[in-house]
Formats: C-alpha cells, structure tokens, sequence
C-alpha cells in the first residue's frame, strides 16, 4: 500500500478519499491478519478475521483499478496495455474463486500474484 501511494503521487495527484481508502485497506488487513482464524466458523473471531481480510483484500484491488484508470491523463497506449493485464488477472483470479469454491492458499498466492505484477509493470514503466 505504501507503494501505490508512492506510485499514486508520482503519476498524478492523490486525494483526501484516496487516502482514507488505502488507510482503510491497511488497517482492515492488518487487524485481519492478527485475528486467529478456525476452520468450523464457530466463532465471531473467526468471521471477522475473513470480513476484514476480504474487505481489504478488495479495497487493494480497487485502489489499483484507481491507479490505472489515472494513468489514462499520462499515456493512453500504456493505460490500455494495463487494462487489459489486469483485467485478465482478475478473471484469473474469479475463475480461481469459483473453480476451488473458496479461497485457499492458490488463490491467495494468485492474489498476491496479481498484485505485485500490476505494480511491477506500472512501476518499471514510470521510472
């Protein structure tokens, strides 16, 4: 996340409601993180360690569409290029969701793959 806001001031101009977002994203992932997680369900810690993670996970991917759709003022040809990876990342990684019936581990790592490619290209190019 410090990355996209890094990424995020160096394209264009970051706002008050960006901000709050990739707060958002931040807290909810971390608070997530350190709730302990039971496979039954069976208690509300379990619940809300899934919400947040999810919700953050969710708002990451978010801030990223934002990002990409900003780079629409700086380079079109570039902001195509990266719509269309993302774009084919995330029906990866729907597809993935909806194949395993949940979200395990491969998903997750697909996630996180999903992720660090969108930066890793975004960054590359505006060095």
């Amino acid at each position: 996340l410090y990355k996209i806001y890094k990424l995020i001031k160096k394209i264009t101009y970051i706002t008050f409601h960006n901000q709050v977002m990739i707060c958002f994203s931040f807290l909810s992932m971390l608070i997530g993180s350190y709730l302990p997680y039971d496979p039954n369900h069976e208690n509300i810690i379990s619940i809300l360690h899934i919400i947040l993670s999810s919700l953050g996970a969710l708002s990451l991917l978010i801030i990223i569409q934002i990002l990409i759709n900003r780079i629409i003022l700086v380079d079109l040809i570039f902001y195509k290029k990266m719509t269309m990876i993302y774009r084919s990342l995330i029906l990866m990684l729907g597809m993935f969701i909806i194949m395993f019936g949940s979200i395990n581990s491969i998903v997750e790592l697909f996630f996180t793959f999903t992720v660090l490619i969108s930066l890793n290209e975004i960054e590359k190019y505006f060095k």
